[in-house]
């Protein structure tokens, strides 16, 4: 592919996953998407199939920038408890990235689609699911650093699970309270949570 069409299929991506964070999946017409993103349809369906086909890849690009992110602070050389103070910034800086962006929390899109659509599409339930896992398996990576370093037993699998599942509940009462400090908020439960998994 050159280098017109990557960008232009990234400028699609980049449209679309604006689209979909604040205006929900069904509410995002395929039309709206090739307005925003100038283009026509010829072009959409060149890279695309479908609309949901769009969503995926905008699902695999959000997880994928997550779970770089977490990778590359479970790789810093400072300590596993300062690991996880970090990791537990990056939902506070969603919130806050979309409140300076549109003047209010939209959320995460993985969260956002889950709760949107996953019980009704089996394509994109399986989509979500893959991308989840993958940012949670980033996680993990930071809490085996934090059960060598203390030298503990630790279900670090279930605790990463927990610690996702705080992570996007912080960013969904943020999005209720329009507040990006609310998630900072829900996490300060987090090593008691992880407590649990010892």
């Amino acid at each position: 592919m050159n280098s017109t069409k990557t960008n232009s299929k990234t400028h699609l991506i980049n449209t679309a996953y604006r689209l979909f964070l604040s205006k929900s999946y069904n509410s995002t017409s395929t039309s709206l998407i090739c307005d925003e993103a100038s283009i026509n349809k010829g072009t959409f369906y060149h890279f695309f199939p479908s609309k949901a086909a769009l969503l995926i890849a905008c699902l695999e690009l959000h997880a994928d920038i997550l779970a770089g992110q977490m990778t590359e602070i479970s790789g810093q050389d400072i300590s596993a408890i300062e690991k996880i103070e970090k990791l537990k910034e990056i939902p506070r800086e969603i919130a806050a990235s979309s409140m300076s962006e549109s003047g209010k929390v939209e959320g995460c899109l993985l969260g956002n689609i889950a709760l949107e659509l996953s019980t009704i599409d089996d394509q994109i339930h399986t989509a979500i699911t893959h991308c989840a896992y993958k940012v949670i398996k980033a996680i993990q990576l930071t809490l085996e650093h934090y059960k060598t370093e203390n030298n503990i037993a630790m279900d670090t699998a279930s605790a990463a699970e927990v610690m996702f599942s705080m992570m996007q509940g912080g960013i969904l009462l943020s999005k209720l309270e329009n507040n990006p400090e609310k998630v900072v908020t829900v996490l300060k439960t987090l090593p008691e949570a992880l407590k649990t998994y010892q």
